[in-house]
């Protein structure tokens, strides 16, 4: 089984057999299950009656939560997908009326209702990106191996996917609340998330 999402008294899981199961948290019942036809490779992200998941070969999944029926998906091929990427998949992210999504190469928003494509960005020789977090229209993520003190934290235009600013904090960026956390020479560093321009 892969990692769970819970929302609204549901679970939501994967199985070993390439399918998402939605089940009743409290009393064990299977609702509906929904076969994806490759591996699941992020935790279900449930948003606005919709639940959100990435698979292995390169697909965003939209499935609506009530029934199990598939209410769109997007495939990444070609240059637009890196297969060896696809372990480093982090899960979706649902603000606004708008799905996130990085793939550990770059970082996409679609529309939450139909799934097309509102942008794309990436930062280039990338060598693993994360989302963070989305807030205040903005979308931040990090790039670079987690502890060789090499990370570079974006920040993203929400709405349109440019680029607001980058800097070099640290290593092991993490976002909470409004504070992003970094490690720096052995030392913990807490800065605003929000207070830059």
């Amino acid at each position: 089984m892969g990692r769970p999402g819970l929302a609204a008294g549901v679970l939501y899981l994967a199985d070993d057999a390439d399918a998402l199961h939605a089940v009743d948290a409290e009393n064990g019942d299977g609702m509906w299950r929904f076969d994806a036809g490759n591996e699941i490779d992020t935790k279900p992200v449930f948003a606005e009656g919709r639940v959100y998941f990435g698979s292995i070969d390169g697909s965003l999944y939209a499935v609506d939560a009530d029934t199990g029926r598939e209410a769109w998906n997007h495939r990444f091929d070609g240059p637009e997908w890196d297969p060896a990427m696809a372990d480093n998949a982090g899960y979706p992210t649902v603000a606004d009326g708008v799905v996130y999504y990085e793939n550990g190469v770059y970082v996409c928003a679609f529309d939450a209702d139909t799934g097309r494509r509102l942008w794309t960005y990436e930062p280039g020789a990338s060598d693993g990106i994360m989302l963070l977090d989305v807030r205040d229209g903005r979308v931040l993520f990090r790039d670079g191996v987690e502890g060789d003190g090499d990370e570079t934290l974006y920040a993203l235009d929400a709405r349109t996917g440019e680029r607001l600013w980058d800097d070099t904090l640290g290593e092991r960026t993490t976002v909470a609340g409004d504070v992003m956390y970094y490690e720096d020479g052995g030392e913990l560093h807490a800065v605003s998330a929000t207070g830059r321009a």
